[in-house]
């Protein structure tokens, strides 16, 4: 399995088990009353905490695989810069979206 299918693969079960858990909230007919709101809310952290460094090695990976092999180190750096430049950008989003709900 390469680092971008098990990235893949973790961040769709992630998503998968998100959104198992609001079916189950809505069937239950709201917050805390579904049992398996909990179990499938942990399910949904444990595979976006594998997701995440699986994402940052994938996209390394294909940084590698695109810079030609003359530039040496900085392919591999390069690979680190655009992954955590795009966390950044992912949690800047998230991070404007929670201070400024009204506003888009």
């Amino acid at each position: 399995m390469t680092a971008a299918s098990a990235a893949l693969a973790a961040s769709t079960t992630g998503l998968v088990a998100w959104l198992v858990k609001a079916v189950a909230i809505g069937i239950a007919g709201g917050l805390d009353r579904s049992p398996l709101e909990g179990p499938l809310f942990l399910l949904g952290l444990l595979a976006g905490a594998v997701a995440a460094p699986i994402v940052m090695i994938a996209v390394q990976t294909v940084v590698v695989a695109v810079l030609p092999a003359s530039v040496g180190w900085v392919e591999h750096e390069a690979g680190l810069w655009l992954a955590a430049g795009a966390f950044v950008v992912a949690a800047l989003v998230v991070h404007r979206a929670r201070v400024s709900p009204g506003r888009r």
